[in-house]
């Protein structure tokens, strides 16, 4: 497919849209929007706790200026 369903997060509201996208000239491996995308930053923030809930493990994600991010995700009872 020439133009894939892409998840991307926009840096100025801090946003997680989807939508269909293409390969973004001048930038390699960058992509771009071409149509509708729309705001899915809720529903990608739950089903990325839900897969880490059932990992039951720390995601560790490697970053362009080598730092690394933790990820993990803990069930906790609510207090009555």
């Amino acid at each position: 497919m020439s133009n894939p369903i892409t998840i991307g997060l926009s840096p100025l509201t801090n946003t997680i849209f989807a939508g269909r996208a293409k390969p973004y000239k001048g930038a390699p491996g960058a992509m771009q929007f071409t149509g509708v995308k729309f705001d899915v930053t809720q529903e990608a923030l739950a089903a990325v706790a839900q897969h880490m809930v059932k990992r039951d493990d720390i995601l560790l994600i490697p970053m362009p200026d080598g730092r690394v991010i933790h990820l993990r995700a803990d069930i906790k009872d609510a207090k009555s």
